[in-house]
């Protein structure tokens, strides 16, 4: 695995340095990458769409283990490195910016067909939770994604109801896939270091989502709304959602549901935000 000294040589020698900017830590850590790579579980022909490859350590790790790699890369400058230093028949390079990248079709254009895909990378902490989401709710044809995060965002990922760090990021999560904890990541892991400590999580997206839902866009209107107003009771925070409610139709709901009313948003499961969900359709759907 590459020391400090030898990323800096490496990047010097490509004209590059890390951009604090786009939040480029390099993983330093044989041990973490091996674990990544396990995690992935590559199989025969399996494509694994790796975000942000860096100075490609997890590139290398991923095509020997026999997965056709298609890295996306923001920064040019890395992108030109990862393709002249891993000049593999099983790597290619993209620059894109993933999170306006449409990757089922990006896969499609490359294999010329539908093919099913898994996600590995290591997450810039400023569009962790967009990127999460983009992952999740818009690339039908992923299977599984194995991402870096910071381990505070990796605690609200895996949280239960109940959890101080539960929230909408939980509930987004954890309706489309089944998190688990790969391993912890300490900063130091990483050249430059980073200020806080990471994790990896694995995320196997479900076959279908988690609790059926009338309207999915009502149902994470509800509870992104919800969260904002955490510390009042449902009854409360639900008037205060834009969706024209009165606080007695908010408690009607609740009620239907069977859901008590003083009930915060961190109590409430996926199953008991889809029966909600439910119950304000209908509320809504009334003449008024």
């Amino acid at each position: 695995m590459n020391s400090s000294a030898e990323i800096k040589h490496l990047l010097a020698r490509h004209g590059l340095a890390a951009r604090k900017s786009l939040g480029q830590n390099f993983l330093t850590d044989s041990t973490v990458v091996a674990r990544i790579v396990a995690a992935v579980d590559i199989k025969p022909q399996d494509v694994v769409v790796e975000i942000g490859p860096g100075i490609g350590v997890l590139t290398r790790a991923l095509a020997a283990a026999g997965a056709r790699v298609v890295a996306i890369e923001v920064d040019r400058g890395l992108a030109g490195l990862v393709a002249q230093e891993l000049a593999y028949s099983n790597v290619q390079v993209e620059i894109a910016d993933a999170l306006e990248t449409d990757l089922d079709a990006l896969v499609r254009g490359l294999q010329e067909r539908e093919q099913k895909y898994k996600v590995v990378g290591n997450l810039p902490y400023y569009v962790t939770s967009p990127l999460l989401l983009h992952l999740l709710q818009r690339q039908r044809n992923m299977t599984m994604a194995v991402v870096m995060v910071q381990q505070e965002v990796a605690a609200r990922i895996l949280s239960a109801p109940g959890s101080r760090t539960y929230g909408p990021l939980s509930v987004a999560v954890q309706f489309r896939s089944l998190p688990e904890l790969v391993t912890t990541v300490s900063r130091e892991a990483f050249w430059p270091q980073p200020k806080v400590d990471s994790a990896v999580v694995r995320l196997v997206v479900r076959e279908q989502p988690a609790v059926e839902v009338p309207d999915e866009e009502l149902f994470f209107q509800v509870v992104r709304g919800a969260f904002t107003q955490r510390r009042k009771t449902m009854a409360n925070s639900l008037a205060a959602v834009p969706l024209g409610l009165s606080k007695d139709e908010a408690r009607q709901a609740l009620a239907q549901g069977g859901i008590p009313w003083e009930y915060r948003a961190e109590n409430l499961s996926l199953a008991q935000w889809a029966a909600l969900t439910w119950q304000l359709q209908r509320i809504l759907s009334r003449p008024r």
